[in-house]
């Protein structure tokens, strides 16, 4: 799950608390759907199905997403001496921060004085983590929050829990199983 982030409005401009609602009444809408059994005409990530079961999201996401991503931030710092390596590549040790992406350009704290912990052999399983759960959430923390706050008030986590059920799961409920006729496509 992301770190939490309200999506109450505060200081948040007029425009992006109209997205936040919107994003309350879609959480709704999809908790809905899947409590009346009646699939949604979009289909919706694997990843945000782990966040609505609250299943965490890590490398194995990122690997699946974004190849290129997880060769060169993730596997490299998790082989043998890849952190030695990379610090001899940036001149500088690399520290708990997060890699620029397209929804926050700018490197953030991985967890608090992040810029000041150096990774080591001891500690990089916990910087892949992090790094991984903000390159997927990062720009988007408190969106993700707002739906799944929607989606938790109509079915909470704890109804969920003992059904057992999977992401896979999950998405074929809100969004169906495609069936295709072959005799319609001739």
């Amino acid at each position: 799950i992301p770190r939490r982030i309200g999506c109450e409005s505060g200081d948040v401009p007029l425009e992006q608390q109209e997205r936040f609602r919107a994003l309350l009444a879609l959480g709704r809408i999809m908790a809905l759907a899947v409590f009346h059994e009646q699939p949604l005409p979009i289909s919706f990530s694997p990843i945000l199905c782990k966040h609505l079961l609250r299943v965490p999201v890590g490398m194995g996401d990122v690997r699946q997403l974004d190849p290129e991503f997880y060769n060169l931030r993730v596997a490299r710092v998790l082989k043998p001496h890849g952190v030695d390596e990379i610090t001899v590549a940036l001149g500088e040790p690399l520290t708990f921060l997060s890699a620029a992406s397209e929804t926050c350009l700018e490197p953030q704290e991985l967890k608090p004085g992040g810029a000041q912990v150096a990774v080591t052999d001891e500690n990089k399983t916990e910087y892949v983590q992090l790094l991984c759960e903000a390159y997927l959430c990062g720009g988007i923390r408190r969106e993700i929050q707002c739906l799944l706050q929607g989606f938790w008030e109509v079915l909470p986590p704890e109804v969920l829990e003992p059904s057992e059920l999977r992401p896979r799961e999950l998405s074929m409920l809100l969004s169906g199983v495609m069936i295709l006729d072959a005799t319609e496509w001739r």
